[in-house]
């Protein structure tokens, strides 16, 4: 098999059964694959990564390239194809495991403190930056993030405002941690979080949104979109590592992880232990008080945060702590509902959408929506959307189709797949009829 690069229009390729160093130009991947293929020429110039998927499993080489591709099983039974432990590797190598880890480990203990439903986290605690009323769990989130994020990051946050890095750092993350608040607040199992990698320009160059109740993340960067148009998704598993809050402070640190099952180089907070012992000492103090020295001790965990490296990132692919989720082609037919935020604020629009035969639901947690938005039917806005949704969001349904007034997102997505006008709504969906029935709804 040859394989020809337009980049230096060299044969990068081996023969027979040995090792071909395949170098993809449109998305600079170098991967080495045992092919057992001869007198086969194929030109491998911008053909996109799923051709050359389908060139290479039309010719039968799984066998080769993995011995136990069949085999290959996740916990719910479903076996991985020879395509997808392709698409997995690739997906991989185009992952930035420093800002994706920090993310991913920062998510999992997010989702343990959130299940520790302590009244702290349900009580308020005045007016974020981003104009909304933050409760314990928004203040704690924060803090998490903010443990993992600062050494190298500068943050954008929805309640404290800007945290600037531990270092000069050109990046910034634009950042909800807890995306639905009221619906965290209300029992209502639908709230996550948004993140925003933007450059010293403002560009966004990286984006995830996390669903902490089905645990999980939605993700996105300038590398990954040259292989694939919708967002990876990627499920977590919490209960994959774990050691008592306890331990990080002893000195006996290093045996306890080492009796792990996984051995991991990190374990997230046992937040239950952290509130009974904070409780415990100090039972007077004000809620806002216990709040801030809670935070304070979150920060203060920094100190065992592992090294962020390709190595890490392996160790947990490896041990199911993250897993890779690969979504279905949603037929129209299939799909009954779209999403439509605040829709009780527009009682109007909510009269044609049924008269249209449109259902939706309305689930108040914008972000999540948008990051997601290529599973449902459509995703409806109201025309202002707040950055610390819209950077993240709008950046995961770029390669949508959406109409609407999305002018103020144009600068930090320059890609943004768009026709914009004047209207007071914005709609997204895969499905361009769906978004042109949509948009004649509103207008007349």
């Amino acid at each position: 098999m040859r394989v020809f690069s337009t980049q230096n229009n060299t044969n990068v390729a081996a023969y027979g059964n040995n090792i071909a160093n395949i170098n993809c130009p449109k998305y600079s991947f170098s991967k080495k694959y045992c092919c057992d293929i001869a007198s086969e020429n194929v030109l491998y110039d911008n053909a996109s990564f799923t051709q050359l998927v389908h060139f290479l499993s039309v010719k039968n080489v799984r066998s080769q390239l993995y011995k136990n591709a069949s085999t290959n099983t996740e916990n719910n039974g479903a076996s991985y194809s020879f395509s997808d432990n392709l698409r997995q590797e690739a997906i991989q190598d185009g992952i930035n495991y420093e800002f994706f880890v920090r993310v991913v480990l920062a998510g999992l203990e997010i989702i343990r403190l959130l299940h520790v439903q302590h009244p702290l986290l349900y009580e308020s605690f005045g007016i974020g930056a981003g104009g909304d009323c933050s409760s314990g769990a928004d203040l704690l989130a924060e803090a998490i993030f903010r443990k993992f994020l600062l050494p190298i990051y500068s943050i954008d946050s929805e309640e404290s405002g800007f945290l600037r890095s531990d270092v000069q750092s050109p990046y910034t993350i634009v950042l909800d941690p807890l995306d639905g608040s009221s619906n965290f607040k209300s029992n209502i199992p639908y709230y996550g979080a948004s993140l925003a990698l933007c450059d010293a320009n403002g560009r966004v160059c990286e984006a995830c949104v996390i669903n902490y109740v089905s645990r999980e993340i939605s993700y996105l960067n300038d590398r990954l979109l040259t292989i694939v148009s919708n967002p990876c998704v990627f499920m977590l598993d919490s209960t994959r590592f774990y050691v008592p809050f306890e331990s990080l402070d002893s000195d006996n640190k290093t045996s306890s992880r080492s009796n792990s099952s996984y051995s991991l180089p990190y374990q997230p907070i046992d937040f239950s232990s952290l509130f009974h012992r904070q409780f415990s000492n100090d039972s007077s103090s004000d809620s806002y008080a216990t709040i801030k020295q809670m935070c304070n001790t979150i920060m203060e965990t920094q100190t065992y945060l592992p090294l962020f490296n390709q190595d890490l990132m392996q160790l947990l692919f490896q041990h199911k702590v993250i897993t890779c989720r690969f979504e279905p082609n949603y037929a129209y037919p299939v799909l009954e509902c779209g999403i439509f935020e605040k829709a009780s604020h527009h009682p109007d629009l909510v009269a044609l959408l049924l008269e249209c035969g449109l259902k939706f639901r309305s689930l108040g947690a914008t972000a999540l929506s948008l990051g997601f938005s290529f599973r449902y039917l459509f995703v409806l806005l109201p025309s202002s959307v707040r950055k610390y949704d819209g950077m993240a969001g709008f950046y995961l349904a770029q390669n949508q189709n959406i109409k609407g007034n999305i002018n103020e997102y144009l600068q930090a997505i320059p890609s943004m797949k768009k026709y914009f006008d004047n209207q007071r709504y914005i709609i997204i969906s895969v499905n361009s009829q769906i978004v042109d029935t949509l948009s004649n709804a509103v207008i007349h």
